[in-house]
Protein backbone atom coordinates (compact mmCIF):
# COMPACT_ATOMS: atom_id res chain seq x y z
CA UNK A 1 0.00 0.00 0.00
CA UNK A 2 1.16 3.34 -1.13
CA UNK A 3 -1.19 5.67 1.00
CA UNK A 4 0.04 6.61 4.80
CA UNK A 5 -2.04 4.56 7.45
CA UNK A 6 -1.70 1.83 5.17
CA UNK A 7 0.80 -1.23 5.19
CA UNK A 8 2.70 -2.38 8.03
CA UNK A 9 3.79 -0.06 10.91
CA UNK A 10 6.97 0.75 12.72
CA UNK A 11 10.39 2.39 10.67
CA UNK A 12 12.88 0.73 8.11
CA UNK A 13 13.83 -1.94 10.22
CA UNK A 14 10.63 -3.16 10.62
CA UNK A 15 9.88 -2.53 6.79
CA UNK A 16 13.48 -4.68 6.38
CA UNK A 17 12.51 -7.36 8.53
CA UNK A 18 9.66 -8.07 6.59
CA UNK A 19 11.70 -7.72 3.46
CA UNK A 20 14.48 -9.90 4.53
CA UNK A 21 12.30 -12.80 6.39
CA UNK A 22 8.79 -12.85 4.68
CA UNK A 23 7.68 -15.57 2.46
CA UNK A 24 4.69 -13.43 1.55
CA UNK A 25 4.83 -11.51 -1.48
CA UNK A 26 2.32 -9.00 -1.07
CA UNK A 27 3.82 -8.30 2.54
CA UNK A 28 7.07 -8.06 1.18
CA UNK A 29 5.65 -5.15 -1.46
CA UNK A 30 4.01 -3.66 1.22
CA UNK A 31 7.39 -3.28 3.09
CA UNK A 32 8.58 -1.43 0.52
CA UNK A 33 5.34 0.97 -0.24
CA UNK A 34 5.67 1.76 2.99
CA UNK A 35 9.37 3.56 2.81
CA UNK A 36 7.00 5.83 0.53
CA UNK A 37 5.81 7.06 3.90
CA UNK A 38 8.74 8.50 5.36
CA UNK A 39 10.30 11.81 4.03
CA UNK A 40 13.22 10.72 3.02
CA UNK A 41 15.46 7.84 2.64
CA UNK A 42 18.98 8.06 3.74
CA UNK A 43 22.09 6.28 1.65
CA UNK A 44 22.23 3.79 3.84
CA UNK A 45 18.42 2.72 3.34
CA UNK A 46 18.42 3.36 -0.37
CA UNK A 47 21.92 1.34 -0.81
CA UNK A 48 19.69 -2.13 0.33
CA UNK A 49 16.71 -0.87 -1.24
CA UNK A 50 18.59 -0.83 -4.59
CA UNK A 51 18.99 -4.68 -5.08
CA UNK A 52 15.58 -5.80 -5.32
CA UNK A 53 15.33 -3.84 -8.32
CA UNK A 54 16.63 -7.66 -9.58
CA UNK A 55 14.07 -9.52 -7.49
CA UNK A 56 12.28 -12.14 -9.16
CA UNK A 57 9.06 -10.84 -7.64
CA UNK A 58 7.21 -8.67 -10.19
CA UNK A 59 5.11 -6.69 -7.09
CA UNK A 60 8.56 -5.86 -5.35
CA UNK A 61 10.05 -4.61 -8.67
CA UNK A 62 7.07 -2.52 -9.01
CA UNK A 63 7.30 -1.10 -5.69
CA UNK A 64 11.19 -0.49 -5.53
CA UNK A 65 10.46 1.89 -9.20
CA UNK A 66 8.05 3.33 -7.63
CA UNK A 67 10.28 4.45 -4.37
CA UNK A 68 13.08 5.41 -6.82
CA UNK A 69 10.24 8.02 -8.24
CA UNK A 70 8.71 9.20 -4.66
CA UNK A 71 12.39 9.58 -3.29
CA UNK A 72 14.25 10.32 -6.55
CA UNK A 73 16.54 7.83 -5.90
CA UNK A 74 19.65 7.47 -7.82
CA UNK A 75 18.95 4.28 -10.07
CA UNK A 76 21.34 3.71 -13.21
CA UNK A 77 20.18 4.13 -16.73
CA UNK A 78 20.93 1.40 -17.39
CA UNK A 79 18.22 -0.20 -14.58
CA UNK A 80 15.74 2.19 -15.70
CA UNK A 81 15.45 0.50 -18.95
CA UNK A 82 15.47 -2.56 -18.30
CA UNK A 83 12.31 -1.43 -15.94
CA UNK A 84 10.95 -0.04 -19.67
CA UNK A 85 11.22 -3.04 -20.97
CA UNK A 86 10.34 -5.44 -18.04
CA UNK A 87 7.72 -8.17 -18.54
CA UNK A 88 5.52 -6.78 -16.13
CA UNK A 89 2.80 -3.83 -16.86
CA UNK A 90 3.00 -2.45 -13.48
CA UNK A 91 6.77 -1.99 -13.85
CA UNK A 92 7.11 -0.23 -17.02
CA UNK A 93 4.70 2.33 -15.56
CA UNK A 94 6.51 3.21 -12.61
CA UNK A 95 10.11 3.31 -14.57
CA UNK A 96 8.34 5.77 -17.12
CA UNK A 97 8.32 8.32 -13.84
CA UNK A 98 11.35 7.66 -12.49
CA UNK A 99 12.44 8.03 -16.67
CA UNK A 100 11.13 11.60 -17.07
CA UNK A 101 12.38 12.49 -13.59
CA UNK A 102 15.65 11.30 -14.53
CA UNK A 103 16.29 12.45 -18.20
CA UNK A 104 13.06 13.04 -20.29
CA UNK A 105 14.47 13.92 -23.53
CA UNK A 106 17.64 11.19 -23.01
CA UNK A 107 14.33 8.36 -22.24
CA UNK A 108 12.07 10.16 -24.79
CA UNK A 109 12.39 7.87 -27.75
CA UNK A 110 11.96 4.42 -25.90
CA UNK A 111 8.74 5.88 -24.38
CA UNK A 112 8.24 6.81 -28.38
CA UNK A 113 8.31 3.02 -28.95
CA UNK A 114 6.14 2.33 -26.02
CA UNK A 115 3.60 4.85 -26.96
CA UNK A 116 3.28 3.60 -30.53
CA UNK A 117 3.99 -0.68 -29.29
CA UNK A 118 3.16 -1.75 -25.60
CA UNK A 119 1.58 -4.57 -25.26
CA UNK A 120 -0.46 -2.64 -22.38
CA UNK A 121 -2.73 0.07 -23.42
CA UNK A 122 -2.35 1.64 -20.18
CA UNK A 123 1.66 1.49 -20.21
CA UNK A 124 1.45 3.12 -23.85
CA UNK A 125 -0.92 5.94 -22.54
CA UNK A 126 1.11 6.65 -19.72
CA UNK A 127 4.14 7.19 -21.76
CA UNK A 128 2.36 8.98 -24.33
CA UNK A 129 1.36 11.77 -21.13
CA UNK A 130 4.55 11.65 -19.58
CA UNK A 131 5.71 12.67 -23.09
CA UNK A 132 3.26 15.53 -23.88
CA UNK A 133 3.38 16.56 -20.35
CA UNK A 134 6.61 16.43 -19.65
CA UNK A 135 6.71 19.51 -17.03
CA UNK A 136 5.23 17.25 -14.54
CA UNK A 137 8.17 15.25 -14.02
CA UNK A 138 11.00 17.35 -15.35
CA UNK A 139 12.03 21.28 -15.84
CA UNK A 140 12.08 20.40 -20.04
CA UNK A 141 8.97 20.79 -22.26
CA UNK A 142 9.28 18.87 -25.10
CA UNK A 143 5.92 19.21 -27.13
CA UNK A 144 5.21 16.17 -30.02
CA UNK A 145 6.51 17.52 -33.75
CA UNK A 146 3.75 17.31 -36.43
CA UNK A 147 6.05 14.39 -38.36
CA UNK A 148 5.58 12.47 -34.36
CA UNK A 149 2.31 13.05 -34.55
CA UNK A 150 2.16 11.14 -37.42
CA UNK A 151 4.02 8.38 -36.84
CA UNK A 152 1.80 8.04 -33.70
CA UNK A 153 -1.51 7.52 -35.62
CA UNK A 154 -0.04 4.35 -36.56
CA UNK A 155 -0.17 3.62 -33.13
CA UNK A 156 -1.48 -0.17 -32.09
CA UNK A 157 -3.54 1.86 -29.77
CA UNK A 158 -6.82 3.23 -30.60
CA UNK A 159 -6.69 5.18 -27.21
CA UNK A 160 -2.73 6.61 -28.55
CA UNK A 161 -4.97 7.66 -31.74
CA UNK A 162 -7.49 9.31 -30.72
CA UNK A 163 -4.72 11.27 -28.37
CA UNK A 164 -2.78 11.78 -30.97
CA UNK A 165 -5.73 13.32 -33.16
CA UNK A 166 -6.69 15.74 -30.35
CA UNK A 167 -3.33 17.23 -29.66
CA UNK A 168 -3.35 20.11 -32.50
CA UNK A 169 0.03 19.66 -33.82
CA UNK A 170 -2.26 19.14 -37.45
CA UNK A 171 -2.42 21.41 -40.16
CA UNK A 172 -4.84 21.70 -43.26
CA UNK A 173 -2.60 20.03 -45.14
CA UNK A 174 -3.25 17.04 -43.35
CA UNK A 175 -7.13 16.85 -44.77
CA UNK A 176 -7.02 13.69 -46.63
CA UNK A 177 -5.28 12.08 -43.45
CA UNK A 178 -8.38 12.85 -41.21
CA UNK A 179 -10.68 11.86 -44.16
CA UNK A 180 -9.01 9.17 -44.43
CA UNK A 181 -9.91 8.39 -40.72
CA UNK A 182 -13.40 9.02 -41.54
CA UNK A 183 -13.07 6.10 -43.86
CA UNK A 184 -11.55 3.92 -42.02
CA UNK A 185 -10.98 5.13 -38.07
CA UNK A 186 -12.65 3.72 -34.96
CA UNK A 187 -15.78 5.50 -34.09
CA UNK A 188 -14.69 7.57 -31.09
CA UNK A 189 -11.49 8.93 -33.61
CA UNK A 190 -13.88 9.74 -36.27
CA UNK A 191 -15.67 11.63 -33.82
CA UNK A 192 -13.16 13.46 -33.08
CA UNK A 193 -11.58 13.56 -36.68
CA UNK A 194 -14.80 15.53 -37.51
CA UNK A 195 -14.00 17.82 -34.35
CA UNK A 196 -10.17 18.58 -35.77
CA UNK A 197 -11.39 19.38 -39.51
CA UNK A 198 -14.41 21.48 -37.70
CA UNK A 199 -12.20 23.26 -36.25
CA UNK A 200 -9.65 24.11 -39.04
CA UNK A 201 -12.69 24.58 -41.16
CA UNK A 202 -11.66 22.46 -43.94
CA UNK A 203 -14.53 22.89 -46.69
CA UNK A 204 -13.20 20.18 -48.61
CA UNK A 205 -14.23 17.46 -45.81
CA UNK A 206 -17.48 17.97 -46.79
CA UNK A 207 -18.45 15.16 -48.77
CA UNK A 208 -16.50 13.08 -46.42
CA UNK A 209 -19.14 14.27 -43.72
CA UNK A 210 -22.26 13.57 -46.10
CA UNK A 211 -20.92 10.10 -46.26
CA UNK A 212 -20.47 9.30 -42.78
CA UNK A 213 -24.36 10.52 -41.98
CA UNK A 214 -24.93 8.56 -44.65
CA UNK A 215 -22.89 5.23 -43.88
CA UNK A 216 -24.33 6.11 -39.67
CA UNK A 217 -28.17 6.24 -41.28
CA UNK A 218 -27.94 2.45 -42.98
CA UNK A 219 -26.01 0.69 -39.78
CA UNK A 220 -27.79 -2.37 -39.47
CA UNK A 221 -28.66 -3.07 -35.38
CA UNK A 222 -25.88 -5.40 -35.00
CA UNK A 223 -23.24 -2.68 -36.22
CA UNK A 224 -24.53 0.07 -34.32
CA UNK A 225 -22.73 1.40 -30.91
CA UNK A 226 -23.76 3.91 -28.21
CA UNK A 227 -20.94 6.08 -29.48
CA UNK A 228 -22.64 6.48 -32.58
CA UNK A 229 -23.94 9.54 -31.54
CA UNK A 230 -20.59 11.48 -31.30
CA UNK A 231 -19.92 11.22 -34.80
CA UNK A 232 -23.52 11.81 -35.91
CA UNK A 233 -23.77 15.31 -33.58
CA UNK A 234 -20.57 16.79 -34.51
CA UNK A 235 -21.26 15.97 -38.30
CA UNK A 236 -24.79 17.29 -38.30
CA UNK A 237 -23.34 20.67 -36.66
CA UNK A 238 -20.38 21.35 -38.84
CA UNK A 239 -22.45 20.91 -41.80
CA UNK A 240 -24.87 23.63 -39.99
CA UNK A 241 -21.75 26.02 -39.50
CA UNK A 242 -19.87 25.28 -42.86
CA UNK A 243 -22.37 23.23 -45.33
CA UNK A 244 -24.46 24.38 -48.11
CA UNK A 245 -27.62 23.47 -49.75
CA UNK A 246 -26.07 20.36 -50.88
CA UNK A 247 -25.90 19.46 -47.23
CA UNK A 248 -29.70 19.44 -46.84
CA UNK A 249 -31.16 16.54 -48.22
CA UNK A 250 -28.85 14.50 -46.10
CA UNK A 251 -29.28 16.58 -43.16
CA UNK A 252 -33.79 16.31 -43.69
CA UNK A 253 -33.11 12.43 -43.49
CA UNK A 254 -31.96 12.83 -39.34
CA UNK A 255 -35.03 15.17 -38.94
CA UNK A 256 -37.25 12.34 -39.02
CA UNK A 257 -34.99 10.01 -36.82
CA UNK A 258 -37.48 7.38 -35.19
CA UNK A 259 -35.73 6.69 -31.87
CA UNK A 260 -33.27 9.57 -31.16
CA UNK A 261 -34.93 13.24 -30.64
CA UNK A 262 -31.63 15.14 -30.66
CA UNK A 263 -30.55 14.11 -34.04
CA UNK A 264 -34.23 15.50 -35.23
CA UNK A 265 -33.83 18.45 -33.16
CA UNK A 266 -29.80 18.88 -34.32
CA UNK A 267 -30.56 18.85 -38.13
CA UNK A 268 -33.03 21.06 -38.38
CA UNK A 269 -30.81 23.58 -36.00
CA UNK A 270 -28.10 23.06 -38.73
CA UNK A 271 -30.63 23.49 -41.79
CA UNK A 272 -32.24 26.67 -40.07
CA UNK A 273 -28.50 28.13 -39.88
CA UNK A 274 -27.95 27.44 -43.21
CA UNK A 275 -31.08 29.40 -44.36
CA UNK A 276 -32.58 26.96 -46.06
CA UNK A 277 -36.57 26.65 -46.11
CA UNK A 278 -37.16 23.18 -47.05
CA UNK A 279 -36.75 22.73 -43.18
CA UNK A 280 -39.96 24.71 -42.77
CA UNK A 281 -42.43 21.74 -42.79
CA UNK A 282 -40.96 19.19 -40.12
CA UNK A 283 -39.96 22.47 -38.16
CA UNK A 284 -43.97 23.25 -38.12
CA UNK A 285 -44.61 19.93 -36.75
CA UNK A 286 -41.70 19.45 -34.67
CA UNK A 287 -42.88 23.07 -33.05
CA UNK A 288 -46.14 20.71 -31.70
CA UNK A 289 -44.16 18.61 -29.61
CA UNK A 290 -44.57 19.31 -26.21
CA UNK A 291 -42.17 16.61 -24.82
CA UNK A 292 -38.61 16.90 -23.87
CA UNK A 293 -36.44 15.21 -26.11
CA UNK A 294 -34.84 12.01 -25.41
CA UNK A 295 -31.94 9.80 -25.87
CA UNK A 296 -31.29 6.37 -25.51
CA UNK A 297 -28.29 3.74 -24.91
CA UNK A 298 -28.56 0.95 -27.23
CA UNK A 299 -29.83 -1.21 -23.87
CA UNK A 300 -33.08 0.72 -23.73
CA UNK A 301 -31.90 2.98 -20.72
CA UNK A 302 -31.89 7.07 -21.23
CA UNK A 303 -28.45 8.43 -21.54
CA UNK A 304 -29.79 12.05 -22.13
CA UNK A 305 -32.75 14.84 -21.94
CA UNK A 306 -33.49 17.91 -21.55
CA UNK A 307 -35.87 20.15 -18.95
CA UNK A 308 -36.77 22.21 -22.11
CA UNK A 309 -39.69 20.81 -25.15
CA UNK A 310 -38.74 19.93 -28.16
CA UNK A 311 -41.16 22.90 -29.18
CA UNK A 312 -38.79 25.22 -27.02
CA UNK A 313 -35.48 23.99 -28.40
CA UNK A 314 -37.08 24.15 -32.64
CA UNK A 315 -37.82 26.98 -31.73
CA UNK A 316 -34.25 28.71 -29.94
CA UNK A 317 -32.99 26.73 -33.23
CA UNK A 318 -35.40 28.78 -35.73
CA UNK A 319 -35.45 32.07 -33.79
CA UNK A 320 -31.24 32.28 -34.98
CA UNK A 321 -31.84 31.24 -38.44
CA UNK A 322 -30.31 34.21 -41.27
CA UNK A 323 -33.67 33.54 -43.23
CA UNK A 324 -36.23 36.04 -41.92
CA UNK A 325 -38.93 33.27 -43.80
CA UNK A 326 -37.47 31.00 -41.27
CA UNK A 327 -37.45 33.20 -38.17
CA UNK A 328 -41.44 33.75 -39.29
CA UNK A 329 -43.01 30.60 -38.84
CA UNK A 330 -42.59 30.52 -34.67
CA UNK A 331 -44.68 33.86 -34.37
CA UNK A 332 -47.11 31.38 -36.75
CA UNK A 333 -46.87 28.39 -34.27
CA UNK A 334 -46.89 31.14 -30.91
Amino acid sequence: MRNFGYGPGGGPDDFFRIIETSTDETEVSEACYAFGRLPRLNHGIVARLIPYLTSEKESIRAAIYWLAWKHTLEISYRNIEKGLTDPAAEIRKNAILVAMKKNSRHFRPLLFEMALHDPDTEVAKSAYLKMKYPEKYSNATIPFTRQECLALLQSTHADIRRLTINSGAFTPEDTDLFITILEHGSTMSKADAITQLHKMKITKAIPAILKVLEKERHKKPEEKEDHDCYVIDRAIKMLGEMGDGQCVPELLQWTTHPDDDFYRINAVTSIAQLGDERIIPVATHMLTEEKPPVRHTLDGFTRKSSIHSIKTLIKEALEKSPNPTIRKVTTHKA
